[in-house]
């Protein structure tokens, strides 16, 4: 295996270049989490996975609760399976909860606090009641809870990471939060070792090939707990070294799918881009540009090429219409050109 065969095998379990998911929970469920701090592109990112989907699609299974939001994995927004989410949460929230710690204590948060505040929110949800962030706001607010400069962000992200709250139905354009144990009766609870071992074997199958490092990354969890949970799974793996590094990935992904030439408008921190620690790998050899700064790769749309980022692209709208443009690291072939204007037709398709 070279990485442009590794590229391909991502292409395929990632459901870009082959997708036999037919709906939004099956995508999400198969992925793991998807990030989506960027609401209306991380939508795209699901798009562009089941062919045919439309946003209106999306957003009806969104509100209806069949995929859910919250703060899982790294200290970000992601789209979670209701079932997974309470073992998800259990697993990587203490990271999380680490992570925040130093902030959380030059707001002046302290465990007494989150309690009180988890309380209230609880409280004022019950009923089954969706609620947007001004309105949970006025009920801090109006018991005593301070609200300085963005101590409201880490309050609702904690009742997130504790399993009180995650994402409601979208009131017009306006998010919602919905108590957990409303939208997700039936969750999933595992043992720590049960899930350490299931995302492991999800994050390679959906994922891979890839490393113990890109793993970690996407997950937040240390080296060695990846560790411990690639032994538990690993007779389930296949690995093939390349370049000094181990790749590890499902074993039914090793034909890549069906691959055909084909290009991505990939949104801002695409599960393609964003789920490893290292992507340079996904830029051409002769790329040169921006997107070798660190973290810079993320911050962008980018055109994908047979698995190699090519470059950036961005929506320019109009009064009536909207079209894009593109950065590019090289000049396209009409093959090629052909094939990124297919892209935008499909993200047109999916946003109209």
């Amino acid at each position: 295996m070279d990485i442009s065969h590794l590229l391909r095998l991502r292409l395929a379990n990632q459901q870009l270049a082959y997708s036999p998911s037919q709906s939004v929970p099956d995508i999400v469920s198969w992925l793991g989490a998807v990030q989506s701090q960027e609401f209306t592109d991380a939508k795209w990112s699901i798009g562009q996975r089941i062919p045919g989907l439309s946003e209106a699609a999306f957003n009806e299974a969104f509100n209806a609760g069949t995929i859910l939001r919250t703060h899982v994995l790294r200290p970000t927004w992601h789209f979670v399976s209701p079932a997974d989410i309470r073992w998800m949460l259990a697993l990587t929230a203490p990271r999380i909860k680490a992570f925040m710690r130093t902030n959380d204590r030059k707001l002046g948060l302290d465990e007494a606090i989150f309690a009180r505040s988890n309380t209230l929110i609880q409280r004022a949800l019950e009923g089954s009641k969706h609620l947007t962030r001004p309105e949970v706001a006025e009920v801090l607010k109006q018991n005593g809870i301070p609200l300085v400069s963005n101590a409201l962000a880490h309050l609702l992200a904690r009742a997130e990471i504790d399993g009180i709250i995650c994402s409601g139905a979208m009131r017009s354009r306006q998010h919602t939060y919905a108590l957990l144990e409303e939208r997700a009766p039936q969750s999933r609870v595992l043992t720590r070792e049960e899930a350490l071992a299931e995302l492991t074997f999800r994050y390679f199958s959906s994922h891979g090939p890839a490393t113990i490092r890109d793993f970690s990354w996407w997950s937040g969890l240390t080296l060695t707990d990846v560790r411990l949970g690639l032994e538990a799974v690993k007779t389930q793996l296949a690995s093939e070294t390349i370049e000094g590094n181990t790749y590890w990935y499902g074993p039914s992904s090793a034909d890549g799918g069906t691959f055909r030439d084909q290009a991505y408008l990939l949104p801002n921190f695409d599960e393609y881009v964003v789920a490893y620690a290292d992507r340079k790998t996904l830029l051409e050899p002769s790329y040169e540009g921006p997107l070798h700064m660190q973290g810079a790769i993320l911050s962008h749309r980018t055109i994908v090429l047979n698995g190699r980022i090519v470059g950036t692209w961005k929506v320019v709208k109009a009064k009536s219409t909207s079209t894009f443009t593109m950065n590019l690291s090289r000049s396209l072939s009409e093959t090629e050109t052909g094939l990124v204007e297919q892209a935008w037709r499909d993200y047109r398709a999916f946003y109209h």
